[in-house]
């Protein structure tokens, strides 16, 4: 075997690098993970080239066995479990890239009494995990934490009778948990917290009331029997009362009542996804001193509205009156304007820092029950002076770190809800996730302006987030593209300019590709997350990963950074990011969420090869005799191509996989005296056992029975129903059509036993009117 090389800095697909003694052997050992380690880690099945797109070379490596041990270690049902959904022939042979692929796991009424931590370790991509029906009475603390991207944990009808109180910590995009059927008497207090999404949870397993508009809200009123805003205040969670920012000169319908004395208090409370606002001068006007406003993350809007706190009891109501301030609610925050004033600036005319943080240094110490509850403490990061998390202070920042963190936080939300807008606005979504990467391969500027400015209206996405502090609003699209231009004049979704709000719904799209495309995992899984950062940076910026530089995989890199910032994540996710970000110097930055280093400017390019140069095109079929003979081009990059899958769709179904892998590089198949009907066919490249994007697909109809006619639709009018459609794709002859009409689609009778013609309508003059027909 020749010797392996660093692959250019361009390639997508760079081989790891074996040693000595692997390459000798033809082996390669994956040691057994160890707890709160990460290792480098190498896939692949058989025998087989690594594929190098945009450059370099095609380099042969042995493959490493599994994980062996590992898996035949652990719980025995787990373990037959994990081999039967890898479908390897027995758990020696389970290999990691086995082990990353699997995305379901059902253990169900299997009689398992007991699990260990390590249990589910390697199974990254698992979405949903069903333990229930089993005899577990308890599960050890850690045992669920490698399940990066669990949505779904079914653990009702065990025998749990408690459990720990951080067992779910880790899970930070859990979205569906049961419980029922299990004698626990109680969860563990503080196991979910207030306003988080399982708030509520019986511990019999019932869902929480979730009747209202406003169910967390009004349940977090009546647990505490909060009838004030200051009751309000003191009760909230204590992540909510440690993540705030002290507004002195707001631009909010209180503004005449707020002062350096009585600053207005913004708290979004680690996650952004509920922000909570209230005026500490109690004197002011009902309607704005006996309220405590709030703000909530939607599917694809933001909710804004008040808790009023004048009557006999609370009421949650939205105003007209905020959409004064925060328009049509696409945006999480007001109008076009992209600045706070009146916190990074302290008010207008103080300049001078010393002296205005002396005097509001009198919050520390406050008996005003609005400000008296707030936790200081956390806020002494920066020369143990806590007013420098809310104030701008000369040498530390362009802005107070505490506004800086809030805008990170809510524009990690808010690209939520720009994804989702855009995903439900792009008639092939998929074709524009493709292009996005390949713009990006151009340049990150316009891959930017195509997600934020091109794709979403501009009134969608502003956020009061300054590009330039102190900066005028950004009125038009133009404006917008010319700041894309200037690194630092973006709308920044955060103050590093890698990470403004484009960045981050291109991370999202990233995501999306990597879960669907295998060659985008394979492309993750062989770039070291040493690679994943602006070469210019490259020193800096390794020293700020989440793992070692060269010790994990891109991969690695997105997962965490898919949970850490876009999960339910709370107080486990506020500890993660701290723990990120305390590798960076003692200055305010969120360097964790930059999705700009790493993704548009080193990824985007190897996945815009990965997605368009290693398809087979110009797929077409050409019936024989019976036969179906398929021929295409190769990939444009063929690399390490091992062969070719072929699936195969029959009557309209949608294609499913007919023959894995040919197991040859030849460009032609033939599909032997399939029976008589109308097919679709699709070719896809192997790499190393990981299908390429689909090609195009080819259509035909086996001589005998003709394909299913498209496009039947009816119109009714005047007693009449004129019913049309398009005739079946390909060369079997047609000579007239069967109708068949009924009331329902389980009881259809022959309507027309052969119209006798080729034409494609037919007017029906029996239906009755009033009745419903297929």
């Amino acid at each position: 075997m020749e010797a392996i090389r660093e692959p250019d800095a361009g390639a997508a697909f760079p081989s790891d690098t074996l040693d000595e003694r692997s390459r000798c052997s033809g082996t390669l050992r994956a040691p057994r993970r160890l707890r709160g380690t990460a290792r480098q880690w190498v896939v692949g099945v058989s025998v087989a080239a690594s594929l190098v797109i945009g450059g370099g070379q095609a380099v042969f490596t042995q493959s490493p066995p599994g994980v062996g041990r590992d898996v035949c270690d652990r719980t025995y049902l787990v373990s037959e479990a994990i081999v039967t959904a890898s479908g390897a022939t027995n758990c020696t042979y389970v290999t990691l890239r086995h082990m990353r692929e699997i995305t379901s796991l059902d253990l169900s009424y299997q009689g398992i009494s007991s699990l260990s931590v390590g249990d589910f370790d390697g199974l990254v991509r698992l979405d949903t995990l069903d333990l229930s029906f089993n005899a577990l009475t308890a599960l050890p603390q850690g045992v669920f934490d490698e399940l990066l991207l669990l949505k779904t944990l079914r653990l009702d009808g065990n025998r749990l009778q408690s459990l720990p109180v951080y067992l779910f910590d880790e899970l930070l995009l859990l979205e569906t948990l049961t419980l029922t059927g299990n004698p626990l008497l109680a969860l563990p207090a503080g196991m979910f917290g207030e306003f988080s999404r399982f708030d509520g949870m019986q511990a019999n397993g019932d869902p929480p009331d979730d009747s209202g508009s406003y169910p967390k809200i009004q349940r977090f009123l009546d647990r505490h029997g909060v009838a004030s805003p200051e009751a309000f205040i003191a009760a909230l969670p204590a992540v909510y009362r440690q993540r705030f920012a002290m507004v002195y000169a707001s631009e909010a319908p209180a503004q005449p009542f707020v002062s350096g004395g009585f600053p207005r208090i913004v708290s979004w409370g680690g996650d952004g996804r509920f922000t909570f606002a209230w005026n500490t001068d109690a004197s002011a006007p009902a309607e704005l001193g006996i309220v405590v406003e709030f703000l909530r993350q939607g599917d694809d809007q933001w909710s804004a509205g008040v808790i009023d706190f004048s009557g006999r009891t609370p009421s949650i109501t939205e105003p007209s009156s905020c959409q004064v301030c925060h328009g049509s609610l696409n945006k999480p925050l007001w109008g076009a304007w992209n600045t706070w004033d009146g916190t990074e600036f302290v008010s207008p005319g103080d300049t001078n820092y010393d002296s205005v943080a002396a005097s509001t240094a009198a919050a520390t110490e406050s008996t005003n029950l609005r400000i008296e509850p707030l936790d200081f403490s956390v806020s002494e990061d920066f020369d143990g002076n806590w007013a420098r998390r809310h104030l701008k202070a000369p040498g530390h920042g362009a802005v107070a770190p505490a506004v800086q963190e809030a805008g990170t936080v809510w524009s990690w939300r808010h690209a939520e809800v720009l994804h989702r807008r855009l995903k439900a606005g792009e008639d092939d979504y998929w074709r524009f996730a493709e292009t996005v990467m390949c713009e990006a391969k151009k340049a990150p500027e316009f891959a930017r302006h195509k997600v934020t400015v091109d794709s979403l209206p501009l009134s969608d996405h502003n956020l009061a987030v300054p590009a330039t502090p102190g900066s005028g609003p950004i009125h038009t699209d133009e404006t917008l593209y010319d700041a894309l231009g200037n690194p630092y004049a973006r709308p920044d979704y955060h103050y590093d300019p890698g990470g403004e709000m484009g960045s981050a719904v291109s991370f999202l799209i990233a995501v999306d590709l990597w879960q669907r495309e295998p060659i985008i995992r394979k492309l993750y899984r062989d770039v070291s997350n040493a690679h994943t950062v602006a070469p210019e940076e490259s020193d800096y910026l390794a020293y700020l990963l989440y793992y070692p530089s060269g010790s994990a995989t891109a991969e690695d890199e997105l997962l965490q950074k898919l949970r850490v910032h876009f999960g339910e994540g709370g107080r486990g996710a506020l500890a993660a990011r701290g723990r990120w970000n305390s590798r960076s110097r003692s200055d305010p930055k969120y360097w964790s969420a930059s999705f700009f280093d790493g993704l548009l400017e080193v990824m985007a390019p190897r996945m815009c090869d990965a997605l368009t140069k290693t398809r087979p095109t110009n797929l077409e079929v050409a019936l024989d005799e019976g036969d179906a003979v398929l021929s295409w081009d190769p990939p444009e990059d063929a690399g390490s191509l091992a062969g070719y899958r072929i699936l195969r769709g029959v009557g309209g179904e949608t294609p499913t996989v007919y023959v894995a892998d040919t197991g040859a590089t030849r460009t032609t198949w033939t599909d032997n005296g399939p029976a008589p009907g109308g097919y679709v066919w699709i070719v896809q490249a192997l790499f190393d056992g990981y299908p390429s994007p689909e090609s195009n697909p080819a259509r035909a109809s086996v001589s005998g029975l003709p394909g299913p006619v498209r496009n039947l639709s009816a119109v009714m009018e005047s007693g009449r129903v004129t019913l049309s459609w398009e005739p079946p794709e390909g060369e079997a002859p047609v000579s007239g059509y069967r109708i068949l009409r009924g009331e329902a689609i389980e009881s259809l009778q022959v309507l027309v036993a052969d119209t006798g013609s080729t034409a494609t309508s037919h007017v029906d003059t029996t239906a009755i009117a009033g009745d419903t027909y297929f």
